[in-house]
């Protein structure tokens, strides 16, 4: 949730904390995030791609 003054995120923290829906809709939505962008297989990935495009230069030199 976003907010532009302090008055608005807190009111925007008690709506979350008292909307079901909203909290367990926006805490889904994190784990996901959180899942496809940091998880270790991505990571790996990353390492991979990384490793190959330094082992490709090595051969180039």
């Amino acid at each position: 949730m976003i907010a532009d003054t302090p008055q608005s995120f807190a009111d925007a923290i008690v709506q979350l904390y008292h909307d079901k829906v909203l909290w367990e809709r926006l805490s889904a939505q994190g784990h996901a995030f959180v899942s496809d962008n940091y998880s270790l297989k991505v990571a790996a990935g990353q390492f991979e791609r990384i490793f190959k495009q330094l082992e490709s230069k090595k051969f180039e030199s």
